[in-house]
C-alpha cells in the first residue's frame, strides 16, 4: 500500500473517531450518520490492509493493488460527499436557528406591556400600527432571505476548496504510484537479466508533495 495512501486512510479514520466522540454529545440523526460515516471509515482501512497482503501472494500483483486501491477510494469518496451533505444541513439548521432567535428577540422587543386599562384608540392609530408591523415583518424576511444567501454561499466556497483539496491529493497519490511502479518494473527486468535489483524507492516523508 503506497503510504501516503495509508496515511490518508488512517488520518479520515482518526478523524472519524474524533467526529465519534463529539457526536456523542449531539443527540439526533446528524450523530448518528457521523459515528456511522467513521466506523465504515476505519473498515475500509482495515480492508485494504488484508487485501493489499493477499494481493502480495499472488502472480499479477500490480494489477491486484491497483484493483482494491481503486475500490477503497471509491468508498472513500463517497464517504467524502456523505460528510458534505451532512455538514451543509447543519448549517442550514443552525442558521435557521440563529434567525429565530434574532426574530423572537427582536419580536420580544417590540411588545408593550398591556395597560391596566386600555386606552381608546381611533381607527388612524390602528392602521398605524398595522402598517409598523407590516414593515417589521418585511424586515425580517428580508434579514432570513440575506442570511439564508450568506449562508449557502458559505457552503458552496467550502465544498469547492474540500474538492479541490481532494483533487490536489488525488493527483499527488497517482504521481507516487506512477514513480512506485516504474521503479518496481525496473528492479523486475534487472532481476529478470541477472542483475543485482537497484534498492526499493524509501517511503515518501509524510506531508511531501
Amino acid at each position: 500500500m503506497p503510504p501516503r495512501f495509508i496515511s490518508h486512510l488512517l488520518a479520515a479514520a482518526l478523524a472519524g473517531l474524533a467526529t465519534c466522540a463529539w457526536a456523542q454529545q449531539v443527540p439526533g440523526t446528524e450523530a448518528t450518520t457521523r459515528d456511522e460515516i467513521a466506523r465504515q471509515r476505519q473498515a475500509i482501512a482495515a480492508e485494504l490492509a488484508q487485501q493489499e497482503a493477499a494481493c502480495h501472494q499472488r502472480f499479477a500483483v500490480e494489477d491486484c493493488l491497483r484493483r482494491v486501491r481503486s475500490a477503497a477510494r471509491e468508498r472513500d469518496n463517497l464517504l467524502w460527499r456523505q460528510e458534505l451533505e451532512l455538514g451543509e444541513a447543519e448549517r442550514r439548521a443552525r442558521a435557521a436557528q440563529r434567525l429565530q432567535s434574532i426574530e423572537e428577540r427582536d419580536g420580544a422587543q417590540h411588545v408593550a406591556p398591556p395597560p391596566s386599562q386600555p386606552p381608546q384608540r381611533n381607527p388612524a392609530d390602528n392602521a398605524e400600527r398595522e402598517q409598523q408591523a407590516r414593515e417589521r415583518a418585511a424586515q425580517a424576511r428580508q434579514r432570513q432571505a440575506a442570511h439564508a444567501a450568506e449562508q449557502q454561499q458559505r457552503a458552496q466556497e467550502q465544498a469547492e476548496r474540500l474538492e479541490q483539496s481532494r483533487q490536489r491529493y488525488e493527483a499527488r497519490q497517482q504521481k507516487a504510484r506512477e514513480r512506485r511502479e516504474q521503479h518496481e518494473r525496473q528492479r523486475a527486468q534487472e532481476a529478470s537479466e541477472g542483475r543485482v535489483p537497484a534498492r526499493p524507492l524509501p517511503d515518501p516523508m509524510p506531508g511531501g508533495q
